[in-house]
């Protein structure tokens, strides 16, 4: 009984494939870790990359808590140690982002970024104005869409 040169070809080929590891599980980037820094818009950004990657992975709250506890660097670190020093540790997600939020977001911070927004200018070109524009605008959560196209258009001479 003779194999034809076709047929080895194609159960080389069905082997090869049955024999390839399956695909890799999708990969995202991890999030950054968290320093304490006082900047609003730094804040929400670190919660919600936190957030997006436990959803990726499909994680309960409680490791992706954990996992958050770990990305703690410097000051937000010192601050999550006085916590378990004072035995107040946040029993779930929901209320370590209220406490982290609430202990390094500044309080005025909307009015911080509404000040910035007004004296903002576009002074180099178009793209560095767009995403300066979006960066500010986006610490601004009371703005809506009209405020938001007002401030643009106000805020680049080069549109008048």
């Amino acid at each position: 009984m003779s194999i034809e040169l076709s047929e080895m070809s194609a159960l080389i080929k069905a082997l090869t494939e049955a024999a390839r590891p399956p695909a890799a599980f999708p990969r995202t980037t991890e999030p950054p870790t968290y320093d304490g820094v006082r900047d609003a818009m730094v804040i929400d950004s670190w919660i919600r990359s936190v957030n997006r990657y436990a959803k990726f992975h499909e994680w309960v709250d409680e490791r992706k808590l954990s996992y958050a506890i770990t990305l703690l660097r410097g000051r937000a670190e010192a601050w999550y140690r006085s916590l378990e020093i004072g035995e107040e540790i946040p029993e779930n997600w929901e209320t370590f982002e209220e406490g982290l939020a609430g202990f390094f977001k500044p309080e005025n911070c909307e009015r911080i970024a509404r000040d910035k927004l007004a004296s903002y200018r576009q002074t180099s070109s178009v793209t560095n104005y767009v995403n300066g524009f979006m960066d500010v605008i986006s610490s601004v959560p009371s703005a809506n869409q009209a405020e938001r196209c007002d401030r643009f258009i106000s805020a680049n001479p080069r549109t008048h």
